[in-house]
């Protein structure tokens, strides 16, 4: 009887081309016309609409690299925390003098995340990602940058499912931040967020998924049931509750 088993391997040898050297990039939308350049006193290619020939545009943009301010490496005094540090603390920003920025890296990071972490900025973010998400690539039905925020407001900045205070700050990966405020499709089975949108945590938004918005809300209906329940009866026997 034949050994049942894998087929033997061919070894096969396989030539591969080099790449080339890359060309240099054209733009092939523009026409190009031939004209006398008075600079080279010569035909030169010209653009259409343009008064320069290409030779020296490129002569000019090959001079204006190389008097970029290159890095240095010494040491720079950040205007943030007023701290000498040296040269690789620094983002590389050829527009200085000493081609380097004046705050270091760890004052412009503080500085990126305390501006991230605000309303504004996540009610923008929120509205651009929903534009054309959930392969709503035509962006129909699109709910507006002012609608996004009424609603925010209407829900009182708090989750329409398990109704914890939404934040604006985006956490860490050690300490993610679950109460972040997300936008949501209420039906997932509609495209876009036109009348059809609520403010919901990171948490209720990952564990509601594809899952019908009433069943997800169940989850939550017992337990504010049982909550109103023991609130009524403090109330009514006059006891204070301590939060």
């Amino acid at each position: 009887m034949e050994e049942i088993g894998h087929a033997k391997r061919i070894t096969k040898t396989i030539i591969v081309k080099k790449k080339g050297p890359r060309k240099l990039w054209t733009n092939r939308t523009t026409k190009t016309v031939n004209k006398f350049c008075s600079k080279h006193n010569k035909i030169c290619e010209f653009s259409e609409k343009a008064k320069i020939c290409k030779e020296s545009r490129r002569e000019k943009y090959n001079q204006n690299k190389k008097n970029k301010n290159q890095p240095t490496n010494e040491n720079i005094i950040c205007i943030k925390c007023n701290n000498e540090k040296t040269a690789d603390n620094f983002y590389i920003n050829p527009s200085n003098k000493n081609g380097r920025t004046n705050v270091c890296k760890i004052c412009k990071k503080e500085y990126d995340k305390k501006r991230n972490d605000t309303w504004p900025v996540l009610i923008r973010a929120a509205y651009r990602q929903s534009i054309n998400a959930h392969g709503n690539e035509k962006g129909e039905n699109k709910i507006s940058l002012d609608e996004c925020k009424k609603l925010l407001e209407e829900q009182k900045f708090k989750c329409k499912h398990c109704r914890c205070e939404l934040t604006c700050k985006q956490g860490t990966v050690i300490n993610c931040s679950y109460k972040r405020a997300s936008l949501d499709r209420i039906d997932t089975k509609k495209v876009g967020y036109k009348n059809n949108a609520q403010w919901l945590c990171v948490s209720c938004n990952k564990g509601k998924c594809t899952m019908p918005d009433e069943e997800h809300k169940k989850k939550f209906s017992k337990l504010f049931d049982r909550i109103n329940y023991l609130e009524k009866l403090l109330s009514d026997n006059n006891i204070e509750f301590e939060k």
